[in-house]
């Protein structure tokens, strides 16, 4: 997965899932997959058999990873669907969030799945740059390699209208990794992980 061969990876998680039901971190890096790959409902689906786990069952960031893809899986499906998805979906994305913030205050995963929430809903709906510029410049403080994170965090930059900052973020990110879907997905203003409403 860490090199984009998601061919490669999804045969191999699919048989370890197949074989090793009850070993959870593999139904957590294929629903990573399916979310890059647009494929909100199946990555929802995959974090959920982790999320219903009792916290014993799994280890804590297997547990919080599983969280966070469902959040934001849910987020995507309620963003692109009509009235009713943006409800029934949309309700829960910050609760399950807050309950992964809660296992893991600090972890990068948990600041940068923040940080984006806050940056990508919409303006009277929860939206707060003051939050996602918060949230995002922890995390590559916390974690300078994360491309994902300086992407997401240009975009904050680009909402202000700081084109300088945008540029260079996304940059930074690029650079990290030129491969990166969020990175490019922005860069290339497809926008099919969300691209934020102007300020």
């Amino acid at each position: 997965r860490w090199y984009h061969r998601f061919a490669d990876a999804q045969g191999l998680l699919e048989r370890i899932i197949r074989d090793h039901p009850d070993y959870y971190p593999p139904y957590v890096t294929l629903a990573y997959i399916r979310f890059l790959q647009y494929r909100f409902p199946e990555a929802a689906q995959l974090a959920l058999t982790v999320v219903r786990l009792n916290k014993n069952e799994a280890d804590v960031s297997t547990y919080v990873r599983a969280h966070l893809i469902y959040a934001g899986a849910k987020g995507m499906i309620a963003h692109f669907g009509g009235p009713m998805s943006r409800l029934l979906n949309g309700f829960i994305v910050l609760p399950t969030l807050q309950e992964a913030q809660n296992m893991k205050p600090d972890s990068p995963e948990v600041l940068y799945a923040l940080g984006s929430y806050y940056l990508l809903r919409p303006r009277g709906l929860g939206k707060n740059l003051r939050l996602a510029k918060e949230y995002l410049e922890r995390l590559v403080v916390k974690e300078p390699l994360f491309p994902d994170g300086f992407a997401r965090l240009a975009q904050v930059y680009k909402v202000k209208g700081d084109y300088q900052k945008y540029e260079e973020l996304l940059a930074a990110a690029l650079q990290l990794d030129p491969n990166s879907e969020v990175a490019l997905d922005i860069k290339n203003n497809t926008c099919g992980f969300i691209c934020p409403d102007s300020d």
